[in-house]
């Protein structure tokens, strides 16, 4: 499937802590699913992401699980990028 829209990356590491997680996963589904054709990348632990209840076709899952605020953090992004 051939993508028109914008291409967002999602920093989805910290999806199972509270705060930042609840948000997350409380928006990034409906997200998706209100922009199919946007192309998505999520960076996180992939059985954690894949439980969100989107289409694998939607989205993009990156392995990432360098510490946040670390230096890892900023060489593995790059990576991405």
């Amino acid at each position: 499937m051939t993508r028109s829209g914008p291409s967002i990356v999602v920093d989805a590491r910290m999806i199972a802590s509270s705060g930042i997680g609840t948000y997350l996963r409380n928006t990034l589904s409906r997200i998706i699913q209100a922009r199919p054709s946007w192309h998505f990348t999520l960076l996180g632990d992939r059985e954690q992401l894949t439980d969100l209840g989107s289409p694998e076709a939607l989205v993009d899952i990156k392995d990432a699980g360098a510490p946040v605020y670390s230096l890892r953090e900023q060489l593995d992004f790059a990576r991405f990028g």
